[in-house]
């Protein structure tokens, strides 16, 4: 019956949403592909495909497979624009080309139709670099401190920016892309900046980033290219502060310094660890003054009484992927519980790292025992030769039975009873009993599948008529897409309150635009003061405040572009004034 019960509802319901999902499909009238015109090999950079449908909801389109081009999509990005009944969505895909020379895009679809291809033209990172400009105004540095290591060994990566005459700003480099393959793990650094001179030119020189890397791929390692993206501020110093309106602006890093911000790369002779004389018990340790503890606090236990061992390793190197030491017991001595615990922490010029491990043993017979020791080996790098440490034998007395005992691990209070040799203790977590006499009708997953259909059958019939009325009323969907939009960006600003550079400002500015334009009905970016002034007045005259309420709005916008083009006078306090004046203008567009 129970079986019946599950095929009736699989075979009958399984219709109904597919055609619900069918009439809520929209037809697609056109895709688009935007991409950059030059990029460089293996360095990711952004497609844009544009899909526009007679109504609905725009289908994702389907990335090509293309030899040489990687595609993947990228997420939390999302555009919509609803004209009539044309709608629009942007999608966006991160591509990365494997060969240098000119490469034709083709093959993104969606519903049946298919984009026309579009050309890109791959550079080699290598010979763009070594063809840099002398004395640009921002350079990027990559350092490692050693040349050859062993396999496994750490080696620590410096990345540098130098910049001169101006300000670097929303910096962000492909270093994580890059140092992937490297067993790369980037520690906290505090930023230090110096003057320097690079060519004959003075320059100001700050550490942005640190890694240590673990190769664990012998042979001659090349560390390619790695690319600096961003924007740069240039200033034509005055003494009036408000001349930087005119004399302060933003342009893009390649554009600068003509052409992209790379390093040199970087060569890394990595030696592979002997074979000859490495121990059995090896397991991947590399690195040099490690230390092995081992720790039996109780001595002296009734058999069924548990008690702990303790091992620890520390040293300089990393243990991520070392495995857990063989104790050795004899078969009687039981691990009841394991508890590992792994710390690492930069110190100097050297990462530490430490692990330690736990166990609850439990002995099932009396009588004087000797523990065998428990080994622990390494690859000393200093040395370059096996090092194994030991720690034992230990001695333990096995009393008679008592019964009952308690144990401590890691500060918390255990008891366990042992039962008996034929007895093992149940672990009940996660376990669920089901009655299997039950009828079908008394489960919930059988009334989830039985009356889900109808509901999602309901929730779409509801979202088409839905998107039916927006088409027929296009302003009240340009309303609604701008107060979802407005509402993340005013979210985002709030989050970047803290961070340095012009996002924030970026965040309001937008925010305000969009919610007028959806109100009015027309664009108001790239529009004056005075033609805003225009705008507002002739929508609906000077007698409903909208003229009001331009001379409410230009002051916030003059203040964003002080805060964005002085630096001096952005600081959190008036990032969270202008942020509190553009929610009370977003509040009065409303009424507009």
């Amino acid at each position: 019956m129970r079986r019946i019960g599950w095929i009736l509802i699989l075979g009958f319901w399984i219709g109904l949403p597919y055609a619900g999902v069918r009439e809520a499909c929209a037809r697609v009238l056109e895709v688009n592909v935007e991409a950059p015109e030059k990029v460089l090999v293996g360095d990711r950079f952004t497609v844009q495909v544009e899909v526009v449908v007679d109504g609905g909801t725009p289908p994702q389109p389907e990335p090509p497979s293309l030899p040489g081009l990687s595609v993947a999509i990228q997420p939390g990005f999302e555009f919509h624009q609803q004209i009539n009944a044309r709608v629009s969505q942007i999608f966006r895909y991160v591509a990365v080309l494997s060969n240098k020379g000119p490469f034709e895009i083709r093959g993104f679809r969606a519903g049946g139709v298919e984009a026309a291809p579009v050309q890109v033209t791959a550079l080699d990172p290598s010979e763009v670099a070594g063809a840099r400009k002398s004395n640009p105004p921002v350079l990027a540095e990559a350092l490692l401190d050693k040349a050859e290591v062993w396999q496994g060994e750490q080696v620590f990566f410096d990345f540098y920016v130098y910049y001169r005459a101006g300000q670097p700003d929303n910096l962000r480099a492909n270093v994580d892309n890059i140092l992937q393959p490297f067993g790369a793990r980037r520690v906290k650094v505090a930023r230090e900046e110096t003057d320097t001179v690079v060519d004959g030119a003075r320059y100001r020189k700050a550490l942005v980033a640190r890694y240590v890397l673990f190769p664990l791929e012998p042979g001659e390692l090349t560390i390619p290219p790695i690319r600096l993206m961003g924007r740069f501020l240039s200033q034509a110093r005055s003494g009036d502060p408000f001349d930087l309106f005119t004399n302060f602006g933003a342009r893009d890093l390649d554009e600068v310094c003509r052409g992209p911000v790379l390093t040199k790369p970087l060569a890394l002779k990595v030696k592979a660890i002997p074979q000859e004389g490495r121990p059995a018990n090896f397991s991947g340790a590399v690195g040099s003054a490690f230390t092995f503890s081992a720790n039996i606090p109780k001595r002296e236990v009734a058999v069924g009484e548990p008690f702990t061992l303790t091992l620890k390793i520390r040293g300089t190197g990393s243990l991520d992927s070392v495995a857990e030491p063989a104790l050795g017991l004899p078969e009687w001595i039981e691990v009841f519980d394991t508890e590992r615990k792994s710390a690492s922490d930069l110190q100097g010029d050297a990462m530490l790292s430490e692990i330690s491990y736990d166990y609850v043993l439990i002995a099932r017979k009396e009588g004087r025992v000797v523990l065998e020791p428990i080994p622990f080996s390494y690859f000393a790098t200093g040395k370059g030769e096996y090092v194994t440490l030991k720690q034992g034998p230990f001695v333990l007395q096995v009393n008679p039975d008592e019964g009952q005992a308690i144990t401590y691990l890691q500060g918390k209070r255990k008891r366990i009873r042992v039962t008996g040799e034929d007895f093992r203790h149940a672990r009940t977590a996660g376990v669920a009993l089901v009655n299997e006499g039950a009828s079908v009708f008394e489960s919930p997953a059988w009334w989830t599948l039985a009356v889900g259909p109808w509901i999602g059958f309901l929730g779409i019939v509801v979202k088409r008529k839905r998107e039916e009325y927006l088409e027929r009323h296009p302003d009240v969907s340009r309303r609604i897409r701008a107060k979802g939009a407005v509402k993340g960006r005013l979210a985002r600003a709030e989050k970047l309150i803290a961070a340095s550079g012009s996002e924030f400002h970026g965040e309001i500015e937008n925010a305000l635009h969009e919610f007028l334009s959806a109100q009015l009905g027309e664009a108001t970016r790239g529009l004056t003061r005075e033609q805003l002034r225009e705008v507002l007045e002739r929508r609906g005259g000077r007698s409903n405040g909208e003229s009001g309420f331009a001379l409410r709005l230009e002051p916030v916008l003059d203040r964003l572009d002080q805060l964005r083009f002085a630096p001096s006078t952005d600081n959190q306090t008036a990032r969270r004034e202008i942020l509190a004046q553009a929610r009370d203008l977003l509040a009065e567009m409303k009424r507009l």
